[in-house]
């Protein structure tokens, strides 16, 4: 519930940034400028967006689903959307049972 509560408020702020006038774009730009919290973070929502095809595809190893959600995979390439959309489609983690290691009683 939280992750559809997210992803609908990340769209949100997605279409209203597309719907921003140009006015707006340009106080952004002088804000990126002037301000070092607005520049490092915008530098650093770029490069998590850069590589979240490369983690996605981690996942999707881990998860052992390398057919049916490869489109997925191109879809992670566009920020926020592409990741947002696997973290709601991906099946579960298979359940592998753990492996005991012996206790350090060893015989003498």
């Amino acid at each position: 519930m939280i992750l559809q509560i997210t992803m609908a408020a990340g769209l949100g702020i997605i279409f209203y940034a597309g719907l921003s006038s140009g006015d707006v774009w340009k106080e952004f730009y002088q804000y990126f400028r002037e301000s070092r919290f607005i520049h490092v973070m915008s530098i650093d929502f770029s490069l998590l967006s850069a590589f979240a095809p490369f983690w996605i595809y981690n996942d999707m190893t881990a998860r052992k689903w390398y057919d049916k959600g490869s489109w997925l995979l191109l879809l992670s390439v566009i920020p926020f959307l592409g990741p947002a959309l696997y973290l709601l489609l991906r099946p579960s983690i298979p359940t592998v049972p753990a492996l005991s290691s012996p206790t350090s009683t060893e015989e003498k």
